[in-house]
């Protein structure tokens, strides 16, 4: 059951109709990487799940590893600029980190941005961590 949940099953259903089939509410490995919530490390049996706070885990049960963050990116943090390119003008960096005073005067830690950058600061050092402890091997071609 568990090597069946990651296998991508998007297509035409019925009378035509295109969906994305998760499985049991997993998402599969997306061959557009920055759009994954499955590490391009990991095997095509992965599978993962994440939610808006930010809290993350993709499992590779043919590997027998997964990486698990459990974060919020909402509370307390700024998460969404509107337009997106005011960003620069509150002060945040170009990968959306920062922090912005809030009118209150405290300062708020930034998330904008922060699904964007999960494969860097996620799943490759997830990655090395495992493969320096011998639990991971590299692929071979």
């Amino acid at each position: 059951m568990l090597l069946s949940i990651g296998p991508n099953r998007t297509g035409r259903v019925g009378e035509g109709y295109y969906r994305q089939y998760m499985g049991l509410i997993c998402f599969s490995k997306s061959p557009v990487t920055r759009l994954s919530e499955v590490p391009q490390w990991m095997g095509e049996k992965a599978f993962g799940l994440s939610g808006y706070t930010g809290n993350h885990i993709a499992v590779d049960p043919e590997a027998g590893v997964f990486d698990l963050f459990l974060g919020n990116r909402c509370h307390n943090r700024l998460s969404v600029v509107e337009p997106a390119e005011s960003s620069l003008a509150l002060g945040l960096n170009e990968d959306g980190s920062g922090e912005v005073a809030w009118p209150d005067g405290r300062l708020v830690k930034s998330s904008f941005q922060y699904v964007h950058q999960k494969d860097a600061l996620l799943h490759q050092p997830a990655f090395d961590c495992l493969r320096s402890a011998g639990w991971l091997h590299e692929k071979e071609k």
